[in-house]
């Protein structure tokens, strides 16, 4: 924030990494948990609920942690999974193919919950068959140490990997990575080509043509074409989009017609970075462009700069978690981060391995000491006990049958009057 406020603030947008946030309003970080209307559980999914449907996007969301927002910011609170079901539903809120689900639905300017629970969203089981696409939507929503502790609990799937090279900072990487998060959602949506087309009808104009009166009062209103429309058309977030889901479609005809299948491939590709920018895109070749420069091979890979930032690849995979461990144990304090070390370790979950278990264990007697790390497997050990049975009277009613109501059955309270 610069200055000013409501429709008249002033506010700078970052095209780089940076680690500083610079709100408009401050809160005391004890006055928090003591509001009413704080929404403590995170992550959580955040979404602006002002958004006329000729704006360039409706949809603005987020994935957030236990932060504070203003009134026109709402949330969502996944119920279970926390964390794979907040960052897969922040991911399909940001797709075009959910966006234009609300413009076609939205008559005000306010997506009032009724609005948002009333829209569909693919199976929320089948997201997380793709275990690169928790990767992607992380990288784009959470690149920051500050998100350590969530990194955490997403470790199993990415230990061959440095966590910084995971984050998405660079303006090249977050092209492809939104790119990848579009096709992924058309196609988890059930689309075909001629229906993402009409989706991005009118974005492959030039710019030029684009700020003409008579090109904009011919197309849709609520059409995409406002996205990136002083871009060259070849680089623009709608025709990236578009191409990789050319892509993702040859490889689910690879995959027998097999969706999940298709989409783990095209994920999973140039050693599981997913789809990336093209060299250069004649957008002729997929049946794109309104002028002779569309005819010819135009520059787009370089025009998004470098991939990486160099700290991104200087330090090991190794040293890479051992520092993501030391950040959470900062975030969450010792005994919170203990308590991390136990859920995520005494969790059942396919994607945990021996290595994986043994990695973590390493790293939290580096981070914990000797006597930290003994505290840690006393609390594993008594978390790997079997519950024990509670014995019942005639009087009592075994928790969680039909009658039960806290410390006394519903029949008891009956028969005592």
């Amino acid at each position: 924030h610069l200055s000013g406020s409501s429709t008249h603030a002033r506010w700078s947008v970052r095209h780089v990494f940076s680690d500083v946030v610079d709100p408009q309003y401050l809160m005391a970080e004890a006055n928090y948990p003591w509001s009413p209307r704080a929404v403590l559980q995170a992550p959580k999914v955040a979404y602006r609920g002002i958004a006329p449907s000729t704006n360039a996007r409706t949809m603005v969301a987020t994935l957030l942690d236990h932060y504070p927002a203003g009134h026109s910011v709402f949330f969502f609170r996944p119920s279970r999974r926390h964390l794979e079901v907040a960052v897969s539903t922040s991911a399909w809120f940001c797709s075009l193919v959910f966006d234009h689900h609300i413009r076609v639905r939205l008559v005000g300017t306010n997506l009032s919950e009724f609005v948002m629970v009333e829209c569909a969203l693919p199976s929320r089981a089948r997201s997380h068959l793709w275990a690169r696409w928790l990767s992607t939507c992380l990288g784009l929503f959470a690149p920051s140490s500050r998100w350590a502790h969530r990194w955490l609990c997403l470790a199993p799937r990415f230990t061959g990997h440095t966590i910084c090279a995971l984050w998405d900072l660079t303006q090249s990487r977050r092209c492809s990575a939104e790119a990848n998060l579009h096709a992924v959602a058309y196609a988890a949506y059930g689309l075909d080509d001629s229906d993402v087309r009409h989706i991005t009808s009118g974005c492959d104009h030039p710019s030029s043509a684009l700020r003409t009166s008579a090109l904009r009062s011919s197309l849709d209103p609520r059409g995409f074409w406002r996205v990136d429309k002083d871009k060259p058309p070849e680089l623009r977030q709608t025709v990236l989009a578009l191409v990789a889901f050319h892509d993702l479609q040859q490889k689910i005809e690879a995959a027998g017609g097999d969706v999940d299948k298709g989409i783990e491939a095209f994920l999973n590709q140039n050693d599981g970075e997913g789809w990336m920018l093209p060299e250069t895109l004649r957008l002729a070749d997929y049946g794109l462009g309104h002028d002779e420069r569309a005819k010819e091979h135009q520059p787009v890979r370089a025009c998004f700069g470098p991939r990486f930032y160099d700290w991104q690849l200087v330090q090991s995979a190794e040293e890479s978690w051992r520092e993501c461990h030391l950040h959470a144990r900062n975030l969450l304090g010792e005994e919170g981060y203990r308590t991390l070390l136990v859920e995520i370790l005494t969790t059942s979950d396919s994607t945990s391995t021996a290595d994986h278990r043994e990695a973590t264990l390493r790293y939290a007697r580096a981070v914990l000491g000797e006597a930290g790390y003994q505290r840690l497997l006393a609390e594993l050990a008594k978390a790997a006990e079997p519950p024990a049975e509670k014995e019942y009277n005639d009087e009592q009613t075994p928790p969680g049958t039909l009658f039960d109501t806290g410390d006394m059955p519903l029949f008891q309270r009956k028969r005592e009057g």
